[in-house]
């Protein structure tokens, strides 16, 4: 019995190092973030992004068309910029119960080799809502990460201050 304590107390002593050794996780860094603070509560707007078709209505200023090709758990619209640019994206719910909405760019343009944002609804007061939108993208080689960073912050400026208005006015 004696030695059967001395050899549990070692492996509890030998788990117990390992756990301390390790070190936490850390959450990658989004390459851009941007938020901004809308009079709607947070249900209402998380309800109305996730309609997903409508990007349109409160990024016009950037986009001239948006429509669902493809609906199922996670559906698909196609954007088309005013630019002229087209975009497929698929909605991925993250975490409904933190209203978080994802938008993966299943084609990226020709700069980018991978492209996901993220839209992330928080309370902040009674009937106030903080919206964060996250970028995270790879780019491909010989591309100016400056000038896409800033086009990015560009478009989610955009589309925060067209959801802002959307709901306000």
């Amino acid at each position: 019995m004696k030695k059967y304590c001395v050899v549990m107390l070692v492996l509890v002593a030998m788990v117990n190092l390992g756990y301390s050794q390790m070190t936490p996780a850390k959450q990658i860094p989004p390459n851009v973030t941007q938020q901004i603070k809308i009079k709607a509560p947070v249900q209402v707007v998380y309800d109305y992004l996730r309609t997903f078709d409508n990007v349109n209505e409160y990024a016009s200023d950037l986009v001239l068309t948006s429509k669902i090709v493809l609906r199922a758990n996670n559906p698909q619209r196609e954007v088309v910029f005013k630019n002229g640019n087209k975009r497929l994206e698929e909605l991925a719910i993250i975490a409904p119960k933190a209203n978080k909405l994802g938008v993966k760019v299943m084609n990226p343009d020709n700069r980018f080799s991978r492209y996901f944002y993220y839209f992330e609804i928080r309370p902040k007061g009674a009937h106030i809502s903080k919206v964060t939108l996250k970028a995270y993208y790879g780019l491909n080689d010989n591309t100016l990460s400056k000038a896409v960073k800033k086009e990015v912050q560009n478009e989610f400026k955009i589309i925060l201050e067209g959801l802002k208005n959307h709901f306000e006015n």
